[in-house]
């Protein structure tokens, strides 16, 4: 339901025979790879690997990389780590200029 940008609310609300409809649809398409099932779980499929440059991916991975290399402590007593449950996103203006998360 959530691939389709649904709340438990909102998925709910719907026909139930398009609740059905939907997760057969969902049920035909590969969850690694987003491709239909048909196509990537065909024995003897040559696939050659592409590449695309992305620089706001590669600026998260930087400040990825640089959190993890400040962040290497153990985890807490509660078995997190100051990574845990932690999102990176990028935005053109910093609008936490106060947050030291990301200086090393």
């Amino acid at each position: 339901m959530r691939e389709w940008g649904l709340t438990p609310p909102l998925w709910r609300e719907l026909p139930e025979g398009d609740r059905e409809l939907m997760l057969a649809e969902s049920a035909l398409v590969c969850p690694s790879c987003g491709n239909l099932r048909s196509y990537c779980s065909r024995p003897g499929l040559e696939l050659y690997p592409q590449r695309d440059e992305c620089f706001v991916t590669a600026a998260r991975e930087l400040a990825l990389r640089r959190a993890r290399s400040k962040n290497k402590q153990e985890p807490d007593t509660r078995g997190l780590h100051p990574l845990d449950g932690v999102s990176v996103w990028m935005a053109e203006a910093d609008i936490n200029p106060d947050d030291e998360f990301f200086d090393v």
